[in-house]
């Protein structure tokens, strides 16, 4: 074993690296006891034996090689050694008393042994005072004394050399050779800062008369601390796979409605893009990029062991402890079939021997629209009208432009809506029975009229030690929420409500809206104020399990896990609403109810060994989860009234009612099993393992087997790296595996039947039809992943550097393939097509200062993937999406395919030179690259890439600060290099309304301004092509935005009994955005949800909002 020396302050203590994880508990050091005797059999019980021979050797030397041969800890300070004298002993198969003994000879020190430590001092006890404090103490009053011992939590044996300090004052103690202290304080009710080096700090109230017995626990430096993984826990530094970890306490305070949205920018690799701003709305989140072309891409979530397909809004962010992220083939093959994507587990709170504590998190604020697209103002638009009016040889629309008012629709239907959140817990318990309980109120109201988010939600984790070596638990969530979903589509107001049309008329009645096309437009304020839109879900997530852990290692596990999920939608479109009214239709009305339940059951065996430099850790086990699944719907309309609303759908009209229904059922059985064997703690090996079977797939290839394997060097525990004395830790990674995707359709793989109308003999005839074709050969999608990463610590453990390079390959994608018409069918659902995805990323994490009035810490990420589509089947090198993406061999999936805007023609002889006239074409109107190089305009023909939604690079960076009691933390998020579609910026942009016009439009080409290459109006109706196929609609995604900026002030409880901790705090969210992307609200948007490909579409969705938010933390 080899040894590290480590100082804090002015106390030196020598201790071992041990390979092997040693746990707290006088169980487990007694196993280790019985192991090393079993092992060392002759040896002499109870005492190690030493051999030693030096010559005038320091006696820091000696203390290190008693230290590598014994295991025992010395602990001294720096001024007890400074007049030791040099060592000279030789002695063989000694004692450690004796060879003690011989060391301190004619030594002006003495020494004292307790619990494997060796406390030297000055000879005669006397033991040093702690340095003075700097700071002043309070006015002094009558003194009291507090007396007491301190001992270790493992081995309840005395402790000496602790240090206890007043807080806030310069009084202290050191406990003496039996662990004991005694000390005048100046008042009562002060806080005594309890300390001592590898122990965690302890902060106890004390007011005088009273002996205090004082239990430290030893402190866990952050490569000991514990990182979840799949079916089990490793410590970081024994970690063989690329892990991130985020911390509950990063996120607890966020003032969001899913744990998703706190996530971006928190982990190299992982993408977490908002698919709107709307109160409650999912995210898509890509780790290492895409893997598949028609099936999910989003990450498998496991929260407390329970694997499943969750709505995150149903997850308190305060209730949980830590959040891993798996990211290679190591760390994710265990979940086999369902690990391609990344995997995200999720821990939650649990209770802690002990006293117990009540937490309170509260927080209130409000919410706006960072920003408004700029419009022409009632005027402007007015004379753009005339002006496009009089191109086109009509008369005017607007006659007299100074009687023209506006109507800023946009501050019309949005408004400063509040926000706040309401967190109790309860957690403690007893050696046998711990506890965890919370109740969280969340609401939040959306920034357009009329929507919003509520959730009411409770948790509670029990553990229950039935025995030495037999527990149960629980996890159980409950949730209930209520969307009160957005009724108004931003990118409808910007076409059809122009700024010329007022809100309401002289009466205050809302108007029907006219668009300047000569059309009408239901009032976008009535409609989000009138219409009834929500969503109900109740959830109750809940995990059991049987734990039993046996003394030799072996550890059995049963668990029962279900998720029951039901789901109510209600809307109601009034026949009151102004355009309907006119129209006499009636309202309209739509029911739906889904009702979903998820069973789990895991069972699992794990056994741990421990003998000389080895270690193995070998589990089993086996899954099986089953879903089943049902809903219907409901609609009708005609309503002679809107007083009923959606509660009688039996008083619409008839013939305009439908109704329909579904069910659904899958089930997944699966064979796990992984091992983990470690060498000296120097050589770290993990095999893993896991075959699945899924109802998903065709018969012949229901099963597959999912390999992994990873190597792992701990560079740092070899001599040629120690000695260069640059690294506290450096280990090496190398990962390979398979994982697999089997996110299809639960019936994807059978053919089904359709209904189909027909006429015979003059009558309509309903049957049914082959709707779908069977494919008995459908596979799993497989991804390769290869994985080399590097983790570092350095400078004490103050800087941190995880480094990551990756290699996937995804093949047999499950896409729709052209058959024979022959058929009847144009395709069918087959295996075929190739993704590529390679990258790097980098984490540096960091103290800059550490002072005991001031910190700074920094934290910084960055990710670069490359997306690359390698095949996509019989010889196809392109393959349509939509207008304006596509896929294509080669390139990333997807891009932005469409033409390639060249600015305006300035003059009729550029139009008059061109080799193949264009129709209607006119000075001013756009220029279109010829990229098929004919000479002419072909529309579809001559479109070329125009961008990607692919990133360069992306992440996100952290400041924290501290002095004295206030902090200040500051994230920001950023990503470079991709770009957005704005599906709607041509007609702003480019001359060609609907019913609005950019500002920008002021600039537009015209007689006097001939060489603007914003286009004239009207200059749209030449080119039939979508108006997202330009690159005019193509915009650089770019961006920096500070995410949240938090500043947090600890209020003194010392002088408040029942209140251990107290701070008030401020954030505010989405306070910068630095970026190019003028036509919208936001450049991170994605309009087509969680949708494989699609990305970087901006239909105008629910913008984000600006949030600032008041809060308080107690813990009594």
């Amino acid at each position: 074993m080899d040894f590290n020396s480590k100082s804090t302050g002015d106390v030196r203590i020598y201790e071992t690296k041990s390979p092997w994880p040693i746990r707290a508990g006088a169980l487990r050091l007694w196993a280790l006891v019985a192991l090393f005797l079993f092992i060392h059999a002759g040896a002499r019980a109870g005492s190690p034996m030493i051999t030693l021979s030096v010559k005038n050797a320091p006696i820091e030397k000696v203390f290190k090689s008693i230290r590598k041969q014994s295991g025992y800890l010395f602990l001294h300070t720096e001024e007890v050694l400074k007049n030791a004298r040099p060592v000279s002993v030789h002695i063989e198969q000694s004692s450690i008393e004796k060879v003690l003994e011989k060391c301190f000879e004619n030594q002006p020190l003495s020494y004292r042994i307790s619990n494997k430590t060796v406390v030297v001092h000055l000879a005669g006890n006397k033991l040093p005072a702690p340095a003075p404090d700097t700071e002043s103490s309070a006015i002094p009053l009558p003194p009291a004394r507090v007396t007491g011992i301190v001992v270790d939590s493992a081995s309840r044996m005395p402790m000496p050399g602790v240090t206890l300090r007043v807080k806030g004052s310069a009084e202290g103690a050191v406990t003496d050779p039996d662990g004991r202290f005694s000390l005048e304080i100046q008042e009562k009710g002060v806080i005594l800062i309890v300390s001592y080096v590898g122990y965690s700090t302890q902060e106890i109230r004390a007011s005088g008369g009273e002996d205090l017995r004082i239990v430290l626990g030893t402190a866990i430096s952050a490569l000991d601390q514990v990182v979840v993984v799949g079916y089990g826990s490793v410590k970081k530094r024994d970690v063989t796979g690329a892990v991130s970890v985020i911390k509950g306490s990063d996120i607890e305070s966020a003032p969001v409605a899913s744990v998703d949205q706190a996530l971006q920018g928190k982990a190299a690799g992982v993408q977490v893009t908002a698919v709107n701003g709307a109160p409650g709305a999912a995210t898509t989140i890509r780790i290492r990029g895409g893997n598949s072309i028609s099936a999910s891409n989003e990450p498998l979530y496991v929260i407390d062991g329970f694997i499943g397909e969750f709505s995150l809004t149903s997850i308190n962010p305060t209730d949980i402890a830590s959040i891993e992220i798996l990211k290679d083939a190591s760390a994710t093959a265990i979940y086999g079939a369902r690990g391609a994507n990344g995997v995200i587990l999720i821990t939650t709170k649990r209770g802690k021997a002990g006293r117990s504590n009540i937490s309170v998190n509260a927080y209130t604020g409000f919410q706006q629209l960072p920003r408004e697209i700029d419009l022409l103002n009632g005027p402007q638009l007015a004379e753009f009208v005339n002006e496009r009016a009089e191109l086109f040889g009509a008369a005017p629309i607007f006659d007299d432009l100074s009687k023209v008012t506006t109507t800023n629709w946009q501050k019309a239907i949005t408004r400063t809506a509040p926000m706040s959140s309401a967190n109790l817990a309860f957690e403690g318990g007893t050696e046998k029975l711990t506890y965890y309980l919370s109740g969280n109120y969340f609401n939040q109201d959306g920034i357009i009229l009329n929507s919003g988010f509520q959730r009411y939600q409770t948790r509670l984790n029990l553990d229950l030690k039935i025995t030495n070596w037999l527990s149960v638990g629980a996890n159980m969530n409950f949730n209930r929420s209520n969307t009160n979903n957005n009724k108004v589509n931003l990118y409808d107001v910007l076409k059809s409500a122009p700024t010329t049309s007022p809100v309401t008329d002289e009466n205050g009645d809302y108007v029907i809206v006219s668009n300047l096309n000569g059309g009408t437009f239901e009032n976008p304020v009535a409609v989000a104020k009138m219409t009834l839109d929500n969503t109900y879900n109740n959830s109750l997530l809940g995990n059991w399990f049987l734990l039993a852990d046996f003394k030799n290692g072996l550890q059995l596990k049963s668990q029962l896990g279900i998720n029951n999920v039901n789901a109510k939608s209600k809307q109601y479109r009034p026949g009151a609403l102004p355009l309907r009214s006119t129209q006499r239709v009636g309202g309209s009305a739509y029911l739906s109810n889904t009702q979903s339940l998820n069973l789990l059951s895991e069972n699992t065996i794990s056994y741990n060994k421990q003998w000389d430099s080895h270690q193995i850790n070998v589990l089993g086990g086996f899954t099986y989860q089953k879903e089943n699944l049902e809903s219907f719907t409901a609609t009708g309309q005609g309503f002679a009234n809107d007083l009923l609303a959606y509660n009688n759908l039996a008083t619409g009209n008839p013939l305009q009612a439908s109704n329909t229904s579904t069910a659904t059922e899958w089930t997944i059985i699966s064979f796990l099993a992984r091992l983990n064997y470690s060498l000296k703690g120097k050589y770290l090996f993990t095999v893993t393992a896991r075959n699945d079977g899924s109802s998903r797939l065709s018969a012949n290839h229901k099963h597959a087997f999912f390999p992994s394997a990873a190597f792992a060097w701990q560079l740092g525990e070899e001599d040629f790296v120690k000695n260069l004395g640059w690294f506290d830790h450096l280990k090496v990674r190398l990962t390979y595996g398979k994982t697999g995707n089997q996110a299809i359709g639960v019936y994807s793989t059978l053919a089904s039947l359709s209904v189909s109308n027909a006429w015979f003999n003059g009558v309509q005839q309903t049957g049914y039809a082959l709707g779908t074709l069977a494919n008995s050969n459908l596979k799993w999608e497989t991804t390769d992943q290869l994985d080399a990463g590097i983790d570092a610590s350095l400078l004490k453990g103050r800087l941190s550097v995880n480094l990551d390079f990756y290699y996937k390959k995804t093949y047999n994608l499950l896409l729709s393939a052209q058959i024979p018409g022959t058929t009847g069918y144009s395709s069918r659902l087959q295996n075929i097509g190739t993704v590529q995805n390679k990258g790097i990323e980098l984490t540096v994490e960091g103290t800059v200062l550490d002072r005991p009035d001031f910190t700074w810490d920094l934290g910084f990420n960055i990710a670069a993937n490359r997306n690359k589509v390698l095949d996509l089947g019989r010889g196809l090198q392109h393959r349509e999406l939509t207008d304006g993406a596509r896929l294509i061999v080669g390139k990333p999936a997807p891009v932005f395919y469409g033409l390639v805007y060249e600015g305006t023609y300035k003059s009729q002889e550029e139009i008059d030179a061109l080799p193949t006239p264009i129709p209607g074409l006119k000075p001013g109107f756009p220029k279109f690259r010829d990229v098929n190089g004919n000479g002419k305009y072909d529309g579809v023909a001559d479109y070329d890439i125009i961008g990607s939604p692919e990133p360069l690079f992306f992440g996100g960076f952290n400041t924290a600060l501290r002095y004295k009691r206030l902090s200040m933390n500051a994230f920001f998020q950023y990503t470079y290099g991709n770009d957005v579609v704005n599906s709607f910026g041509p007609r702003l942009f480019m001359g060609e309304y609907a019913s609005n016009v950019a500002a920008q439009q002021t600039g537009r080409w015209t007689l006097e301004n001939n060489q603007s290459d914003l286009p004239r109006v009207g200059s749209h109706s030449v080119y039939s092509v979508n108006t997202q196929a330009y690159s005019f609609a193509v915009q650089d995604g770019s961006f920096l935005r500070l995410k949240t900026l938090q500043l947090n002030y600890n209020i003194s409880s010392e002088r408040i009994k029942w209140l251990k901790n107290a701070s008030i705090y401020v954030t505010g969210s989405n306070l910068f955005l630095l970026d190019r992307y003028k036509w919208g609200y936001d450049p991170e948007v994605n309009s087509n949800g969680t949708n494989a490909v699609l990305r970087g579409f901006d239909g105008y969705s629910y913008p984000q909002n600006r949030s600032f938010i008041f809060g308080v933390n107690l813990k009594l």
